[in-house]
């Protein structure tokens, strides 16, 4: 029976575009005078932010990478976190998973410092066992270890936990660790890209979402 739900943050709970690549376009113009395209960047979001400025500086220099984290770690706290906007349905969803009760729990590739204030930006944070992230420097920079964590620390069993997300690395990286997974169409990653990592149910609407897991529990 199924009693974890591991959910993925930007994407999939909250729309973060407009602060996230706000930051984004703020540390590249402060290190290289240019922009991106917001497509490329939009692309990237979701993946470890040590790998997205590795792609969007074009650089393997840690030293750069360390230096473009910090910008745009001090510019994400002054517009991004009022930046996020809830999915319609997530709300009604995870209230409604909260009195079931289901044991909900976020494994973001957002820090877990920001990934905190922005659930309790959007109110959500009694609803939360636990939040997962990497530390401000970007480290583990693996969603797989970030969900070993999370079933490691709090003694969930495979067969009780599923992992929800808009990427591929969501669902990969539950298949990692043998729990079910569920893609979701409404966030950064696109269709085609979800459809193949081949999660065990995908929806298009948070109100699938609970079919899913009903599913799931039988």
């Amino acid at each position: 029976m199924l009693k974890n739900i591991l959910f993925d943050l930007d994407g999939t709970i909250t729309d973060s575009r407009e602060g996230v690549i706000g930051c984004f376009q703020h540390t590249l113009k402060e290190l290289t005078g240019s922009y991106s395209e917001e497509s490329t960047i939009m692309n990237l979001i979701g993946t470890p932010i040590r790998t997205i400025f590795n792609k969007l500086l074009q650089t393997d220099n840690e030293q750069l990478i360390t230096k473009a984290i910090s910008i745009y770690r001090d510019k994400y706290a002054e517009i991004g976190i009022t930046g996020n906007t809830i999915y319609p349905g997530i709300a009604e969803l995870l209230f409604s998973l909260h009195g079931k009760p289901y044991f909900i729990y976020i494994v973001t590739m957002k820090n877990t410092q920001d990934s905190e204030k922005v659930v309790r930006y959007i109110g959500f944070d009694h609803l939360i066992q636990k939040i997962y992230g990497p530390s401000l420097e970007g480290y583990p920079d693996s969603k797989a270890d970030l969900i070993r964590s999370a079933l490691s620390q709090n003694k969930l069993l495979e067969n009780e936990t599923v992992m929800i997300g808009d990427r591929k690395e969501d669902i990969l990286a539950g298949k990692a660790n043998g729990i079910k997974t569920v893609g979701v169409t409404w966030g950064f990653g696109s269709r085609e890209e979800i459809t193949e990592s081949l999660p065990d149910y995908l929806c298009h609407s948070p109100e699938e979402i609970l079919l899913a897991i009903e599913t799931f529990s039988d």
